[in-house]
């Protein structure tokens, strides 16, 4: 079995995302960070200056997932209706994994399709 090695940037980008499961974001410094990744601080700081721009990018892939996700299933000439329904998507996932920030990404994953469609039925009717 072939074994695949993760760059130095997806470690610290992991490290961190489970470190703020973990702890919370505002518990988890970019030195933790960077301990728990096993590299330098400096080398957190060439990738994400802060750790606020980790968070950001984690919420970028959040989004960009979603919206993988959902614009297979809505017409591709409807951007009002793609919209709509990724922003109550959205709102609905927030609301309903807020304190379990972990199950949101199996709800994306595995579960996308039972949100989707009550709100495409209550958007198109």
């Amino acid at each position: 079995m072939e074994s695949v090695e993760i760059t130095a940037k997806e470690k610290i980008y992991n490290t961190a995302k489970q470190l703020y499961l973990e702890n919370g974001f505002e518990n988890t410094p970019i030195t933790l960070i960077a301990k728990e990744a096993g590299v330098t601080l400096g080398l957190v700081t060439y990738y994400y200056k802060t750790k606020d721009i980790i968070a950001s990018d984690m919420l970028n892939l959040n989004f960009e997932t979603l919206y993988a996700h959902l614009i297979k299933y809505l017409p591709e000439n409807d951007g009002l209706l793609q919209f709509v329904a990724f922003n109550q998507l959205h709102f609905k996932l927030v609301v309903n994994y807020i304190l379990f920030p972990a199950q949101l990404w199996v709800a994306l994953k595995v579960h996308i399709l039972e949100f989707i469609k009550p709100l495409l039925l209550k958007l198109i009717i």
